[in-house]
């Protein structure tokens, strides 16, 4: 069965605290949306980090798992493209 895996970042405690978009909100977010597609969530990743570069550990190891599950994983779900 295809699924998808999601990814939730803020750049900081602060962020998260501070803010509606908080990792519970964008997980709810985008748990709703695979829900609206009618598709299983695999994994969540979450990460703590700001977004000025690719190198966050948790990217990596969402795009490892991509990679070692593929044909399994059809849809990486964001809750905000910032």
């Amino acid at each position: 069965m295809l699924g998808a895996v999601v990814y939730t970042r803020i750049s900081d405690e602060d962020q998260g605290r501070r803010n509606a978009a908080s990792i519970p909100t964008q997980t709810k977010k985008a748990r709703d949306h695979a829900d609206r597609l009618s598709l299983p969530v695999l994994k969540v990743f979450i990460e703590e980090e700001s977004a000025r570069t690719a190198d966050r550990p948790n990217l990596q190891k969402l795009l490892d798992y991509c990679r070692e599950h593929r044909g399994e994983v059809s849809h990486v779900i964001v809750a905000d493209l910032s």
